[in-house]
Parts: C-alpha cells; sequence; structure tokens
C-alpha cells in the first residue's frame, strides 16, 4: 500500500502543469509545496478581472477574500490617507483573513486588476485540513508582510516621515 501511494504522489508531483500565470502565483507565494499541494491551492480559488474602484477590503470590516494581485495596482488607505499599495506579487488581506478579523485598511483597485482570489472562510478550511498547506501559506504571509513593512519603512524615510540616526 505504501508503494501504490508514493507512485501516486510521484506521479502528482510529477507531472502536474501550470500554466505561465499559475506558475508564477504557486512559485512565488508558496515555493516548498509540492505541484500537487499547490494545485489543491490553486483550484480552490478564482482568477478574476477588477476594473478601476473595485474595493478588495474595507477598513474595519471583515476581510471577505484574500487577493494575490497577479498584474495591476491595489492603493490602501486607513482613514483616507494612502497607506501604501499592493502591486504584482502582493497579497491583499493576508493579516486578518486566516483570524477572521476586521481589515485594517481599505484596498482599492488603481486600475484594470488581473488578480486570484479565494473566498475567507475556504482558505481557513485549507489551512486547517493540511498542515504543509498551512506552514506555507503562514509563511508566504509573514513574508509578504515583511516586504510590506520595508516597503512602509523606505517611503516614510523618503519622506521625511522617519527620524534617522
Amino acid at each position: 500500500v505504501n508503494i501504490v501511494q508514493l507512485s501516486v504522489t510521484y506521479a502528482h508531483n510529477r507531472f502536474e502543469r501550470f500554466d505561465s500565470v499559475e506558475a508564477s502565483f504557486v512559485h512565488n507565494a508558496f515555493p516548498g509545496l509540492s505541484n500537487a499541494l499547490k494545485r489543491k491551492i490553486i483550484s480552490q480559488g478564482t482568477w478574476l478581472e477588477a476594473k478601476h474602484g473595485t474595493e478588495f477590503t474595507k477598513a474595519g470590516e471583515p476581510v471577505e477574500q484574500l487577493v494575490y494581485i497577479v498584474n495591476g495596482e491595489v492603493e490602501v488607505t486607513v482613514n483616507h490617507n494612502i497607506v501604501g499599495h499592493c502591486r504584482n506579487g502582493d497579497f491583499v488581506g493576508e493579516l486578518t483573513v486566516l483570524s477572521a478579523g476586521l481589515a485594517t485598511g481599505t484596498a482599492v483597485s488603481k486600475g484594470s486588476t488581473h488578480y486570484w482570489a479565494i473566498p475567507s472562510e475556504r482558505l481557513r478550511s485549507l489551512v486547517a485540513s493540511n498542515d504543509e498547506i498551512n506552514q506555507a501559506v503562514h509563511a508566504s504571509f509573514h513574508r509578504s508582510m515583511l516586504s510590506k513593512l520595508v516597503a512602509a519603512n523606505h517611503q516614510l524615510e523618503k519622506t521625511g516621515g522617519l527620524a534617522t540616526a
């Protein structure tokens, strides 16, 4: 039985193919996962196109979906002040999507935006169902938030918002 299971797992990983958009997403967001688990994540979401002004999150309201920006730009505001931007390869909603917390900012597309989205509850179920996916999603969110924090600090420094030593 173990040999059969290993053969099936090997075949899934060896022959799983991704188109260029899928490959860019899963290989950047979840580099350590097997191809079969990457496909499992992709299949739970939907590829969509947003028009200018589409609201992905609204500050103080539950995050309804996790968004991964394939192509486009999303502006993030808090109290009508621009606090950041999400661009190609960025997540929107990763800070609170797993905890079912409220969005900390309002995220709105600044033009046509191609993205992948997964409903929050579906993502939480997926993460709870598989330890490898759980670890990969948390690691990806950690990298994403760290990158956004570094970018925000650089922006503050450029605009004189931070004192330099």
